[in-house]
């Protein structure tokens, strides 16, 4: 999907969790300030692509607490952001990690299980040469599944699977609805 497709996904998220999702809504944190993406854009060492910056702009990360966005996962707030990014580059500099593909500085973290696990988006195209595209971290395994072609994509999947567990009358376990084609599963050699 092209860069503006995120931003009505985006609407479409914010209108569905306050009124679907009302308890998880009043945990997210507001949107960052120019300065605060500035500094997390420090701690990227380069710009955040505008995707990330657009759902950035809309909610900075979520409070901790038992609400998750999807499954097990939470909406990461930028401190958390920069410390898994700094934590992962140190082991990966320092030869921590058992093949080069275990992690990639490119990788932007935005969802958390609170275990060690990331979703990130891609700036690397790790595996297929598609940079923005969603991928799974595993701290502990080599799976490093590509989750969805890009942010809006993962967002769509999201709202679709909301919508899904709505119907069936149990929000409480929504998935992810895929794309055709997607995941695509990788491991790190």
């Amino acid at each position: 999907m092209p860069d503006n497709a995120i931003r009505p996904l985006v609407e479409e998220l914010d209108r569905w969790l306050r009124t679907s999702r009302p308890s998880y809504y009043a945990c997210l944190k507001p949107p960052l300030t120019d300065s605060e993406l500035g500094d997390l854009e420090s701690v990227l060492r380069g710009p955040l692509p505008s995707d990330l910056q657009a759902l950035y702009r809309w909610k900075g990360g979520q409070l901790s607490g038992p609400e998750m966005l999807y499954e097990d996962k939470t909406f990461m707030q930028p401190g958390e952001i920069g410390i898994g990014v700094r934590s992962m580059n140190e082991l990966k500099e320092g030869g921590e990690f058992p093949s080069e593909e275990w992690w990639q500085p490119q990788w932007i973290p935005f969802l958390t299980d609170g275990l060690g696990n990331f979703v990130c988006v891609d700036e690397a195209g790790t595996f297929t040469g598609n940079r923005s595209q969603v991928i799974t971290f595993r701290h502990d395994g080599p799976e490093r599944n590509i989750e969805f072609p890009d942010l809006s994509s993962f967002l769509a999947g999201l709202l679709a699977g909301y919508e899904a567990a709505l119907a069936r009358g149990a929000l409480e376990s929504a998935t992810i609805s895929y794309p055709a084609g997607y995941p695509i599963r990788r491991k790190a050699n």
